[in-house]
């Protein structure tokens, strides 16, 4: 979920008392506006077995960003 400030928030829906398992640092490299749009980015860097993930964020501030999600955030099943 982007939000107002300009913050990205990764929520596990399936945990009742802990859903927030991470979100963006507010540091130079962030959105100053409404983010609008979200979408993930799964990759395999070459000779590795493992797929990783992004996020790519767009803002009403006109920026493009691309966040590493580790997978440990993500859990077991990501890897």
């Amino acid at each position: 979920m982007g939000n107002y400030i300009g913050e990205i928030l990764l929520y596990d829906l399936t945990q009742k008392t802990e859903p927030l398992i991470g979100k963006t640092l507010v540091d130079d490299y962030f959105h100053r506006d409404v983010i609008s749009q979200l979408s993930w980015w799964p990759f395999k860097a070459p000779g590795k077995s493992d797929t990783s993930y992004n996020v790519l964020s767009l803002s009403t501030d006109g920026r493009i960003l691309l966040w590493d999600v580790p997978n440990a955030v993500l859990g077991e099943d990501a890897k």
